[in-house]
């Protein structure tokens, strides 16, 4: 009986703190970062999709809340636009909650 043949997946160099859902998911990934322009950058070079592979040049794929799994630059790229985007929406629910008179419209009024 024969071995199944292995993927490129199956040998990917794991880092010494791999979990099994992050072995999981970069597997499903077949060990590639799964950013397609989230970013910001257009990855034209490989069709849209990011081409850092799990274990090139040392590279650790991160794993994050949905699954995904993501190359250093890429993540932080990512994480940077997610919480940008948080502190733009705090600000603005904090905008509405405390609304804040217009001090050159009070003035007008003065006449």
């Amino acid at each position: 009986m024969t071995a199944p043949p292995t993927t490129r997946a199956d040998r990917l160099p794991e880092p010494v703190w791999a979990t099994p859902v992050w072995r999981a998911a970069v597997h499903a990934a077949h060990g590639m970062c799964q950013c397609a322009g989230l970013c910001g950058r257009k990855h034209a070079a490989s069709g849209g999709q990011c081409d850092q592979y799990q274990g090139l040049n040392g590279l650790n794929l991160s794993l994050t809340e949905d699954g995904q799994v993501y190359c250093p630059r890429c993540f932080t790229a990512i994480a940077r636009a997610f919480a940008q985007a948080a502190a733009t929406a705090k600000a603005s629910a904090a905008a509405e909650r405390y609304p804040q008179d217009d001090l050159l419209a009070l003035l007008d009024d003065q006449d």
